[in-house]
């Protein structure tokens, strides 16, 4: 399968397009045979679509042509089945789908990569089958939430009022990315190594985005 069809971008086709017996809706970007194998989990309300900015900078890191990406809708979002019974949405049960998807594609193990609420289906997924978890990146999540932690905190009521008034995705993405990252960890050096100088220095979010109040 030739790499250049496995990126996610506006012009390429997906690879391939799928759903579990239960109804969970994924995609496979790049050869499932590949060395490198990675399982993307998004946060509530975001579909698998969301996952086109990390493909984009994968791509831009260097060469993918080893490299498969698996996405995947939770229950309830983009193309997943929406169960009427609440007690389907649930952690546990988002995770018992990541097993499902593994076992489609056939994967013994993958690099688990989950944000927000897909970090805490990561963590799940890592804690039920540990034995399937080649690594563990989680992204601005929780493994336990309080009561109390849903409480609306004084800071963030300007970036609620900002997202009721986001007329465009870019100023729903900056609300977001203000929603879930710190100004501090917005503003620090990144450094992304490259093959010609070894490192170099990248903006970080912030600045690409102008975030309002940073």
């Amino acid at each position: 399968m030739p790499a250049r069809h496995w990126w996610y971008d506006d012009r390429a086709p997906v690879c391939v397009a799928l759903k579990t017996k239960a109804g969970i809706n994924f995609v496979i970007h790049g050869d499932r045979n590949a060395s490198v194998r990675a399982i993307f989990l998004q946060g509530v309300a975001a579909s698998l679509d969301n996952n086109r900015f990390l493909l984009a900078a994968l791509r831009r890191g260097g060469d993918v042509s080893d490299v498969c990406v698996v996405a995947v809708d939770a229950v309830g979002i983009g193309g997943s089945v929406a169960p009427l019974d609440a007690r389907e949405y649930s952690v546990a049960r988002s995770a018992r789908d990541v097993r499902d998807v593994l076992e489609i594609v056939n994967w013994s193990r993958a690099h688990v990569v989950g944000h927000s609420m897909g970090g805490m289906v990561a963590m799940e997924f890592a804690a039920s089958h540990p034995d399937r978890v080649a690594s563990l990146a989680l992204l601005s999540t929780t493994a336990h939430r309080r009561a109390l932690d849903y409480v609306p905190r004084a800071a963030a009521v300007p970036n609620g009022l900002r997202l009721l008034s986001a007329r465009s995705p870019a100023d729903r993405a900056r609300v977001d990315v203000a929603f879930h990252f710190s100004r501090h960890f917005l503003f620090a050096p990144v450094r992304v190594p490259t093959k010609a100088t070894g490192t170099r220095g990248r903006p970080s979010p912030s600045r690409v985005l102008a975030i309002p109040g940073y």
